[in-house]
Order: structure tokens, then C-alpha cells, then sequence
């Protein structure tokens, strides 16, 4: 039997952005990550059948989280956990994510293949794909979309260009 609650959501001013879930790897529970801004931590819960808490982890690396948004994902099978940075800040990395212990660990930084890639700006976008091997990109001053193997030993080298826009006032 399922029975769905609300249940409010405690978070400090500084939790702001997306909120990605994975199911845990018991099947049952869900993992929920939160970025938090200007500080270098996620928020994460666990929401099991007693309900959930938000607590403050660290990121294995520092990052600082400025408003204007940014996307956090989880891939199909919830092996990887991407973050992405919209803010003056810029910065997208891949992390991988346990989902026995809800751990982050062997953090990818993409932003500066990102940036040498399209010329100027940063992600603005992404997705994985169904079998959670490549993550999709779009950038958000040159518009191109990028495909990375999340498999490669050297993830920012795997790096394809798949789409470039054309240039402005040309249609399709």
C-alpha cells in the first residue's frame, strides 16, 4: 500500500536550484540531492518508508553555487550524478554516486573542455542517455550539443561535437 503525505521541506535560504532523486539500491528507498548556493555542499535525504530529512553533505571538490540556476541529474541506472552550474560561476561536473551509501567520489570537472569546445560560455543543458553511457550537453552562448562516454577512462577527451546551430537567421 502506497500512501502519499505532505510533508514540508526544511531547507535554509541558501538551498536553491534543481532537486534530483534516484532510487536507492535496495529498491525501495529514494536518494534526493538539492544544491545549496554560495557554499560548497548538496543537500541529500534519503526518503525511506518513515518519511525524509535533508542534511548538508560536501562536495568532494569545492564549488560555489551562485543563483541563476543549474541542473542536477542522475543517470538511468544511478550509477553517475552530473551537476551543472548556470550561475557567474559556470562549472558542470560528474560524480559517481553510490547508491548503497548515497557517497559522491571521482569527480569529473567538464567545464574547461566545455568552454574550449564552444569558444565562450558554459553547459546549459544535459541529459544521459537510456543505457546511462553518454551524457548530452548544450551550451548557452555557442549553441552545440555535446556527447560525452561516460565509460571513457578520460571522460573530457571522449568529448564529440553532434550538433552545431547554424548560424543566426538561417532557418532549417
Amino acid at each position: 500500500e502506497t500512501i502519499i503525505r505532505k510533508q514540508p521541506i526544511d531547507l535554509d535560504s541558501s538551498a536553491a536550484g534543481t532537486i534530483a532523486a534516484c532510487r536507492h539500491g535496495n529498491g525501495r528507498d529514494w536518494w534526493i540531492m538539492k544544491s545549496s548556493v554560495y557554499q560548497d555542499k548538496f543537500y541529500q535525504a534519503l526518503l525511506d518508508p518513515s518519511g525524509f530529512e535533508f542534511n548538508a553533505i560536501f562536495a568532494p571538490i569545492p564549488h560555489i553555487h551562485q543563483p541563476g540556476g543549474g541542473w542536477n541529474l542522475f543517470s538511468s541506472d544511478g550509477s553517475k550524478f552530473v551537476n551543472v552550474i548556470i550561475g557567474s560561476v559556470r562549472k558542470s561536473y560528474v560524480y559517481d554516486f553510490d547508491r548503497c551509501t548515497g557517497t559522491l567520489s571521482n569527480f569529473v570537472d567538464l567545464s574547461e573542455t566545455f568552454v574550449q569546445a564552444t569558444g565562450a560560455g558554459s553547459f546549459y543543458g544535459c541529459a544521459f542517455s537510456p543505457d546511462s553511457k553518454v551524457l548530452y550537453v548544450t551550451g548557452n552562448y555557442k549553441k552545440e550539443l555535446l556527447q560525452f562516454d561516460i565509460t571513457a577512462a578520460n571522460i573530457p577527451l571522449s568529448k564529440i561535437i553532434v550538433w552545431t546551430a547554424p548560424p543566426a537567421g538561417f532557418l532549417i
